[in-house]
């Protein structure tokens, strides 16, 4: 009996250990998603001034946060994030509207994916 209860308590403690990541995971994603958003309605004003910031708001957002994603996510997605981060800051620079406003949007959809592939659901359990 006293094993079951173990057993018991310690599932109970990595279920609850898996949603404080997700909630977490939820808000950071949240925090950087914002910072996009900003890029891409910067960008479609042509304020590139602020757009520059934004992406400088979102990197410091991402040097913070890539410590723990590489320890729980793919290291392809961290890739793909890597790359969309280089192309949206030499768009920028060049002051290419449609590719910043393109690439910021596929950024945004690389981070959403995050936080859905670390839920405990079915799908991902199996």
């Amino acid at each position: 009996m006293k094993t079951f209860i173990g057993a018991m308590a310690a599932l109970l403690v990595i279920i609850i250990g898996i949603q404080i990541y997700i909630d977490v995971l939820d808000d950071t994603v949240s925090t950087m998603e914002e910072s996009i958003e900003e890029i891409i309605s910067a960008a479609g004003e042509n304020d590139w001034e602020n757009c520059q910031k934004a992406l400088e708001h979102f990197q410091l957002h991402w040097k913070d946060a890539k410590k723990w994603f590489a320890v729980f996510i793919h290291h392809d997605e961290m890739d793909l994030i890597h790359e969309a981060l280089y192309e949206i800051e030499i768009y920028i620079q060049y002051q290419d509207r449609v590719q910043t406003c393109a690439k910021a949007n596929v950024l945004k959809i690389l981070l959403e994916h995050i936080p859905e592939n670390e839920r405990l659901t079915l799908e991902n359990v199996l």
